[in-house]
């Protein structure tokens, strides 16, 4: 057996390489909480032109690319190591709108948690 043919069968068994995310992926995942803790269904989460409601638990998740924001051009001309900050509104009917942000890194996940506050209305009706 000569080196060369022991070098090709080592590296024909050489594992594959572990790939990258795509460039320019950036994602989150989040969960609305009531004030107890508990999940929020149905609750609309928007940010930038794109929206989604929030499932049973109150799970939503979502993504950004780089042509949906607004990331400085760096001196290389590369975002890859960039964060991009994403501005989050969160309605749902009997609770406060409110609104949260997020940084977003390329090839990761950000999580985001909010709670709403109930809207506690009071009338008095003199009759």
């Amino acid at each position: 057996l000569s080196w060369a043919e022991l070098c090709s069968t080592v590296a024909d068994r050489a594992s594959p390489p572990i790939p990258l995310p795509p460039r320019g992926r950036r994602g989150f995942t989040g969960a609305v909480v009531d004030p107890r803790g508990a999940g929020l269904p149905g609750v609309r989460v928007k940010w930038g032109k794109k929206e989604v409601v929030t499932d049973q638990e109150g799970q939503f998740e979502g993504e950004v690319s780089d042509a949906e924001t607004e990331v400085p051009d760096s001196p290389g001309g590369s975002t890859d190591s960039v964060a991009t900050t994403v501005d989050f509104s969160f309605d749902c009917g009997g609770f406060a709108p409110s609104v949260a942000s997020a940084q977003c890194w390329p090839g990761a996940e950000a999580a985001v948690q909010v709670t709403l506050r109930p809207i506690s209305a009071q009338e008095e009706v003199d009759v």
